[in-house]
């Protein structure tokens, strides 16, 4: 009985140490599962932000890039000016360089000799004779720019304000900055609605947004006139470029300058460059967007004639040449006044 009992007692004693046991194992497993999970997630975190930091580093450098290359630009537009005679031109672009970039090398230099020659007597034709200052002190060159601000004298107010804040930046200048910036942005406007001075009005506005943004208005005179100039500069040089910015300023305002003229003949004489170029297919598109300004007769015959080479193309040359009568035809009609002229038609 004893023996019995022992046997039956055995099986009761066993079950709990069992029981335990499996207990520790799952949460050993569970455990190890949970770390497993840890590190996974830690490492998803991390490469999604190494990501992140990546894309923010590409895009920072991309911008950086952007900047420079525009700095670069105004510094060679600035030694144009020097060259030209327009110092007072050259003064704002080197200005608005240091202004982004006190180190940019040579800009200070070019800056003092774009200044010592406008004082000189080198003022462009169009620019404003400035009154020479008989102020002495901070308290008459504050009241000096304030009386030409008031009235409306933004070249002489600039020069004052900015005379007073170089000598003195400490003396009220939260209201020598709202002076200053006003004064610039007027002036900026000025330039670019009525006085045919674009680039100079570009970078005066680009000189007021560096002491605050721009209303809409002004922001988007400035955008306009920034792509209606880049436009011209490309002009004969790179005809995408030159679709690109008229295209822009054509959508938002067609009756913009000459935009709608210079947008006309850039599709058509790109469409004619192409097409002589042996690519016609690449013309159509060309000629169709040229049709949406001035659908006429001549439009249509060039964009008949583009999409029947397209369809059939010439053979390509063989080393013995092209066989007579098989060239690419030119694109049919006289071109555009200021274009590229194709060669006469072969037809009749």
């Amino acid at each position: 009985m004893i023996y019995d009992d022992a046997e039956q007692v055995e099986p009761i004693s066993e079950a709990p140490g069992r029981t335990a046991q499996l207990k520790r194992l799952l949460s050993s497993y569970a455990v190890i599962v949970l770390i497993i999970v840890c590190v996974v997630g830690t490492a998803l975190l991390l490469a999604a932000w190494g990501g992140l930091v990546a894309g923010q580093n590409v895009r920072d450098a991309q911008a950086t890039q952007t900047a420079v290359a525009e700095m670069d630009v105004q510094f060679q537009m600035g030694l144009a000016d020097l060259t030209a005679g327009q110092y007072q031109l050259a003064v704002q672009r080197f200005t608005w360089i240091l202004e982004r970039n006190p180190g940019y090398p040579g800009a200070a230099e070019k800056l003092a000799e774009a200044r010592r020659l406008l004082e000189n007597g080198g003022i462009s034709a169009d620019a404003t004779p400035i009154p020479p200052s008989e102020a002495n002190t901070n308290e008459e060159r504050f009241a000096e720019a304030q009386a030409l601000y008031n009235e409306q004298q933004w070249e002489a107010a600039i020069n004052r304000l900015e005379m007073l804040r170089a000598q003195a930046p400490d003396y009220q200048p939260e209201q020598v900055e709202e002076m200053l910036y006003e004064s610039l942005r007027q002036l900026g406007l000025r330039y670019i609605r009525t006085d045919e001075r674009l680039e100079e009005g570009i970078v005066l506005l680009d000189r007021a947004a560096l002491i605050r943004p721009l209303d809409d208005i002004s922001e988007g005179e400035r955008l306009i006139a920034s792509l209606y100039v880049t436009g011209k500069t490309y002009w004969g040089l790179n005809w995408p470029i030159v679709i690109q910015n008229f295209s822009e300023i054509y959508a938002v305002a067609p009756n913009y300058r000459d935009v709608e003229s210079r947008l006309l003949e850039a599709y058509i004489t790109y469409g004619d460059q192409l097409w002589l170029g042996g690519t016609p297919c690449d013309s159509v598109s060309l000629y169709q967007s040229a049709a949406r300004i001035r659908n006429d007769a001549q439009i249509q015959d060039k964009i008949v004639g583009a999409i029947d080479a397209c369809e059939n193309p010439t053979p390509t040359p063989t080393p013995e040449g092209t066989p007579p009568g098989e060239e690419t035809p030119p694109p049919p009609g006289e071109p555009v006044e200021g274009g590229e002229a194709p060669p006469p038609s072969q037809e009749g």
